[in-house]
């Protein structure tokens, strides 16, 4: 039946371009967009799947779910193991024979590996180190775990707070309670332990479509000649609406103005007080406040500065955003935070950029002699958002220009004495890994918050130089680390390779490092996943790319993307 209506579903293009029998592309419909390719179905041999909205908003139910696509460790390896003894192994001889005869022979039970926790202390501001680690739990408040400080840090005075003294809130008219409530709120999570100066801010509402953008936008724009201008606009929506979000967003950020974006309903319903916390919090720390810190004195014998990078594509444009944030303090907490848009080049996921990252990285140690009077002595670099077919481009493509820009750097005219070449460590950082590890014993089979394997499982001696391709600098090795909290389903590890280091730093003080930087996440009181630079590398990137569409300006000293 040539009649028979379809069902049509939009993709976007794979990395491998499918050919027709005859090597011409399949047919696009008119006015296809050249980044999708269109599948046509019958109606009749589709099936529904995924979740109904009652079936979203039925708790018990989400909760079974959860308990089987979000298995804790020991489920994951109870299932595992018996997967291999019971179906691989002892029922199903062909498939044992097969192996075999491919010369893959399969343990019965899993590699047993030896590994080291690191326990790490938090600061705030108004008392001595709390302890983060489980093995000094006898110095912890009582309500505290492991890489989790949920509970107590709005009850401390942050290590750098800054007073909210010039600032707007932005809304409908019909959202206008909302902003008179946050007064309130804000006055009270201020006294309660954050203990920052916050003065009433302006309101601001205005009349009209509130899914309108313009609405927003024509409302501040004269707000924006003030002298001195805002620090800081949040401005509250009545929904998830898209279009609001990214245009005010890129509007503000294009006038180098800090914005806080607040959905309507989430100030209607919970804990009102802990949300506005949560948010004031937030701010501050966008103002370029620190809520919390960790002890690193062991780079306090030369300046330091700790770079992440991540990249993230913008399908709008058709471009990659690369993401650079630095460190400008001896604490690890004051950053500096740009963005830069660059073509793609073939078809890779991620692409290497080494001209755009030199021009980060350079504009970063300039803002780092500004900050401190002096340039970094060491710089160490986490690079995340390399495809592992791009591993062995690494040294030719960003080392080795990253190395002659700092050659160029400490020759520069103009300087009284000779600046000292920076030191360069240069990390890889590979999070989308298969491996998985199981304690033995406690937290759900799950590793403790700093677990560090770094045996059996890691690249033999010489491997990681043939893999990145060059120079390694004399002290190339990788290690696994779960440093993140997990209170639902498997921990996942993140793989280090240090591609490249003339620091020479001992290596087991370099994962302590590493796991102490993890804790420099403000928008979440834990432990993270990977190093606090590289979240808030991936975040500037991914908001530029996924929303704001723009490079914000004059906001590189603030942490305009937390």
């Amino acid at each position: 039946d040539l009649e028979q209506p379809l069902v049509e579903v939009k993709s976007r293009k794979r990395r491998r371009m499918h050919q027709t029998v005859e090597g011409q592309q399949p047919a696009q419909p008119e006015g296809a967009d050249p980044d999708y390719e269109y599948t046509y179905f019958v109606p009749e041999l589709l099936y529904l799947t995924g979740l109904s909205t009652e079936m979203r908003n039925d708790a018990s139910f989400k909760s079974r779910v959860s308990e089987d696509s979000k298995l804790t460790g020991t489920r994951r390896k109870q299932q595992i193991e018996s997967f291999v003894s019971g179906q691989l192994i002892h029922v199903d001889n062909a498939a044992e024979t097969a192996l075999l005869k491919a010369g893959v022979e399969i343990e019965p039970s899993m590699l047993q590996l030896k590994g080291f926790v690191f326990a790490e202390d938090i600061m705030y501001g108004d008392q001595n180190p709390q302890s983060t680690s489980a093995q000094a739990s006898n110095r912890r408040p009582p309500q505290a775990e492991a890489g989790d400080w949920q509970k107590e840090y709005y009850n401390h005075e942050p290590v750098r707070g800054v007073p909210l003294t010039n600032w707007i809130i932005l809304c409908p008219k019909a959202q206008k309670n909302i902003a008179d409530s946050f007064k309130g709120l804000f006055k009270t999570a201020s006294k309660k332990g954050l203990n920052i100066d916050v003065k009433d801010p302006m309101i601001i509402s205005f009349e009209g479509n509130a899914h309108n953008p313009e609405g927003y936008i024509q409302t501040i724009t004269p707000c924006l000649a003030w002298d001195p201008r805002p620090q800081i606009v949040l401005f509250i929506m009545p929904g998830k609406y898209e279009n609001v979000y990214e245009e005010v967003k890129a509007f503000l950020g294009k006038k180098g103005i800090l914005q806080q974006a607040v959905l309507a309903q989430t100030m209607n319903s919970g804990d009102m007080n802990a949300k506005a916390t949560k948010i004031l919090a937030q701010m501050v720390c966008k103002l370029g406040g620190a809520l919390w810190t960790v002890d690193m004195s062991e780079m306090e014998d030369s300046p330091t500065m700790v770079v992440g990078i991540d990249i993230s594509p913008d399908r709008k444009k058709n471009q990659n955003v690369l993401g650079l944030c630095a460190t400008m303090d001896p604490d690890f907490s004051h950053y500096f935070v740009k963005v830069v848009y660059f073509d793609r080049q073939g078809r890779q996921g991620v692409d290497l950029a080494p001209s755009q990252l030199v021009e980060l990285l350079q504009a970063a140690i300039t803002a780092f002699k500004r900050e401190n009077g002096i340039p970094p002595s060491n710089i160490v670099v986490f690079r995340s958002g390399i495809s592992d077919g791009m591993l062995h481009a690494v040294t030719t493509s960003e080392i080795a220009p990253i190395l002659e820009k700092l050659e160029l750097i400490s020759d520069q005219p103009g300087n009284a004495v000779a600046n000292p070449v920076a030191k360069l460590m240069y990390v890889i950082i590979r999070k989308r890994i298969n491996m998985r590890f199981f304690f033995q014993q406690g937290r759900n089979g799950n590793p403790t918050p700093g677990t560090v394997i770094d045996e059996a499982v890691v690249y033999k001696d010489g491997h990681i130089k043939e893999l990145v391709g060059g120079n390694d600098g004399g002290n190339s090795y990788d290690f696994f680390m779960c440093a993140q909290n997990v209170k639902q389903g498997t921990v996942a590890p993140t793989h280090y390779i240090v591609a490249y280091d003339s620091i020479q730093m001992d290596r087991k003080n370099f994962q302590r490092f590493t796991f102490k930087l993890c804790h420099l996440y403000y928008n979440w009181a834990g432990t993270v996943k990977v190093p606090a630079p590289v979240m808030y590398a991936q975040k500037a990137a991914k908001q530029v790319a996924q929303y704001i569409h723009s490079v914000p300006e004059g906001l590189d000293d603030k942490q305009w993307c937390i």
